[in-house]
């Protein structure tokens, strides 16, 4: 069996992965669990309507090295954006990276 390459290079992008929390009044809330390097491409880009407003929405294929902590109820952030995990898969099954559908809003 031969291993697909996993472009280290490409990981240039510093991302809090965070999982959801309720704080003690019940609001929800972002606690960061870890901080990765992960390669970011665009793969779609539309629009919503959210509120009643029209808003920017792209999906986005997030590379990142093999975690078995990550799940679609969790997000990642960079600065002020905010990529929502829809879906993480292991590409190859080899343990070695992880590839995370996420959308992204307002973009």
């Amino acid at each position: 069996m031969t291993r697909s390459p996993i472009d280290i290079g490409a990981m240039r992008h510093r991302l809090i992965l965070e999982v959801p929390a309720l704080d003690a009044e019940g609001r929800q809330l972002w606690t960061p669990v870890a901080n990765v390097w992960a390669a970011i491409t665009p793969v779609e880009a539309g629009e919503a309507t959210l509120a009643g407003h029209d808003t920017g929405r792209v999906s986005h294929r997030i590379l990142i090295r093999h975690r078995a902590d990550v799940g679609s109820a969790m997000r990642l952030r960079k600065g002020s954006r905010v990529f929502w995990v829809r879906a993480a898969f292991d590409p190859d099954e080899t343990g070695r990276a992880l590839v995370l559908l996420a959308g992204e809003d307002g973009r």
